[in-house]
């Protein structure tokens, strides 16, 4: 499985919106693939229409919970909570969870823009990391520190 975390240190650069659109071509491809929301503000899993109450990403990370199927076939959801700040930065929760996705073709990992533990452990479990970025000077000025 090909693992690719999206983020970028400014928000509002369309790094859900990226993790959306590119998912559901992945899907529309052929490969079965997995969105992991991992921002606290939700903008990916309410995108989907996500109710709050369902399994989150800390019920997956935790190992109970499952990625849910969208409306598009072949694409599934880890939808976010607000709780993941949470997460440690020295834990291997990501990694393990990661491990337990079986048949998935592509894991895209929306991440929030700061450099706290989702980001971090997503960087950290990444077979590639993709920076969405507008064409204006804070956006870019931000991705040149991203080294």
């Amino acid at each position: 499985m090909l693992n690719v975390a999206i983020w970028n240190l400014k928000g509002g650069t369309g790094k859900s919106a990226t993790a959306q659109n590119l998912g559901a071509e992945l899907a529309a491809a052929g490969l079965k693939t997995v969105l992991v929301d991992l921002d606290g503000q939700r903008t990916l899993s309410d995108s989907f229409g996500m109710d709050r109450a369902t399994p989150n990403v800390l019920d997956w990370l935790g190992g109970t919970g499952q990625p849910l199927l969208t409306a598009v076939e072949y694409l599934y959801l880890v939808p976010g909570d607000i709780g993941t700040f949470q997460i440690a930065a020295e834990d291997d929760q990501l990694k393990a969870a990661l491990g337990r996705l079986k048949g998935f073709d592509v894991c895209l990992m929306d991440c929030p823009p700061s450099l706290g533990a989702p980001t971090l452990q997503a960087i950290w479990n990444a077979d590639r990391l993709l920076l969405p970025t507008l064409a204006e000077p804070a956006s870019l000025k931000r991705s040149k520190r991203t080294r």
